[in-house]
């Protein structure tokens, strides 16, 4: 269940061996809805808007992201599901 005890905004920065920065910008939180905002930049911000997510009460996330974890390596964009924890 969708939770607004994290309502606000967050920076991440996407970043894959070795150390290369795929992107960044600001995780936004409205009624346990996550998303990111429109300002973001980096090699995968056109993939930004398949961004899907909830957070729970305790702070516990899950959200979809159709990109290409790995463009080097000639895959096709999939879906890949993000689990996490806020405050970790």
């Amino acid at each position: 269940v969708a939770s607004d005890a994290f309502d606000g905004s967050y920076t991440f920065t996407l970043m894959v061996p070795p150390m290369d920065g795929l992107g960044y910008g600001t995780l936004e939180i409205n009624k346990g809805i996550v998303t990111i905002s429109k300002d973001s930049k980096g090699m995968v911000a056109p993939k930004y808007d398949s961004f899907e997510g909830r957070i729970d009460q305790n702070g516990d996330i899950v959200a979809t992201f159709y990109f290409n974890p790995c463009n080097k390596c000639g895959f096709e964009d999939k879906s890949v599901v993000f689990k996490g924890n806020i405050n970790k």
